[in-house]
């Protein structure tokens, strides 16, 4: 029994990890009665008046340029499962990230973005997952440092690895429209997307940041809600980030929380070699399938 939740657990983990590397490519549709993001901050919303300039220069005035980190990370799979894992994080700018989990003390689970590629490995049952991101996401135009962006809470320009002021003609531009949010503003990424919706809703005021990135592709639904923004070399950055949605026939909901006291920036970390002598290679959809079939 011990054994089986612990096969349980890491395969929803590692599951999870793609989808949150993957949730940009799975977004959000406008449906009726529904109380979610994505339909809250609808980006078809009629704008009031708005100046993109000097809110997304305000925006990019709070990122700053990082060369790497390491700090520790926990996960929480909420749905299916109720399973929580710890481990460490490792990531090299625009390079790759490198995600630890271990159990009991001992790792159990890794996986490794690095240049086009998604790699993760399941230490107990020997197996390993080795995929194209470009062709996992059907060619969508994302970066390793746009999946950084995304697990650190900062808006990103799909196919950008760093966002500047310049970057605004990039983005369609909305007020959000809402008494509870003075200044709340969303973005939309203007270049053709291959029929993915996209819209990152970003508080506004002297110190803007990431609220929520809601996005919609294939039938399926996901948003990132981002919480506890703080202020680290990399500038303001989101010490927890909560990918909710449904994929295939599964509502999926996973607590991602980074450990920012404890980070290590700039000092020169490089990526762990990830090893997969003696270990079988699976795809993704035969690791993906395993989390909806839970």
């Amino acid at each position: 029994m011990i054994k089986k939740n612990i096969r349980q657990s890491i395969t929803r983990t590692a599951a999870t990890l793609l989808v949150a590397a993957a949730c940009v490519s799975c977004g959000s549709q406008k449906q009726s009665g529904s109380s979610d993001t994505a339909n809250t901050y609808n980006p078809s919303t009629p704008s009031a008046s708005a100046d993109l300039s000097s809110d997304f220069a305000a925006l990019t005035s709070t990122y700053a340029a990082w060369q790497d980190v390491k700090m520790p990370v926990s996960l929480n799979m909420v749905s299916p499962g109720g399973i929580k894992v710890s481990g460490t994080a490792t990531m090299v700018r625009n390079h790759g990230v490198h995600i630890s989990l271990r159990m009991l003390g001992f790792e159990v689970a890794a996986m490794q973005i690095r240049g086009d590629s998604i790699f993760a490995t399941y230490k107990i049952k020997k197996v390993y997952v080795a995929e194209s991101i470009s062709q996992l996401l059907d060619g969508f135009p994302v970066t390793t440092g746009n999946l950084q962006n995304l697990l650190l809470g900062q808006v990103f320009a799909p196919g950008e690895d760093n966002l500047t002021a310049a970057s605004s003609k990039k983005f369609g531009y909305r007020s959000a429209a809402d008494a509870d949010l003075p200044g709340a503003f969303i973005l939309t990424p203007t270049a053709p997307l291959r029929g993915v919706e996209a819209a990152f809703v970003v508080n506004g005021g002297t110190v803007p940041f990431l609220l929520a990135l809601s996005v919609k592709a294939g039938g399926n639904n996901a948003t990132c809600v981002y919480a506890d923004t703080q202020t680290s070399p990399a500038g303001r950055v989101a010490e927890e980030c909560t990918v909710e949605g449904r994929f295939g026939k599964r509502n999926v909901k996973a607590e991602l929380t980074w450990d920012l006291k404890k980070a290590r920036w700039n000092t020169g970390e490089k990526l762990p070699a990830l090893n997969t002598k003696g270990y079988s290679r699976i795809n993704a959809s035969q690791l993906l399938s395993s989390l909806t079939s839970l």
